[in-house]
């Protein structure tokens, strides 16, 4: 039988409810909630989404090494305010946002949660 492909609107959460029991065949998930299942043997990881192998997790095939062409899928969070804030206050976020993403402590952080982590410049966003 084709495998289906199933849109849930639940949280990652009440769908690893289903994955780990086997109600679920499979999933596509953030590397940060599900790489901790795959280290406790709850899961198992097949591929990662991204262009490039995850140096926190090197013995992951990429889904295109998989045998997947084409298959990149890459998430992102952006920061956002009101849109009638000041630019000052903008630019004082953005500016604050880059030094602490360069702080080691704060990339090993994103690193062992399995994140990458850059910053766009404040204007980059939109065209993102």
């Amino acid at each position: 039988m084709p495998p289906q492909v199933m849109e849930r609107r639940c949280t990652w959460l009440a769908t690893f409810n289903d994955l780990i029991p086997g109600r679920v065949d499979a999933m596509i998930n953030f590397t940060s909630s599900s790489l901790p299942l795959v280290r406790q043997g709850q899961l198992r990881a097949l591929a990662v989404t991204t262009a490039n192998r995850l140096s926190v997790a090197p013995e992951l095939p990429t889904m295109v090494e998989a045998g997947v062409a084409g298959m990149e899928v890459s998430a992102w969070s952006g920061l956002f305010v009101p849109a009638r804030t000041h630019q000052e206050i903008i630019r004082k976020i953005q500016t604050d946002t880059v030094a602490a993403l360069a702080e080691p402590a704060v990339r090993e952080n994103w690193n062992r949660a399995a994140s990458l982590s850059s910053a766009l410049h404040l204007m980059s966003l939109p065209r993102f």
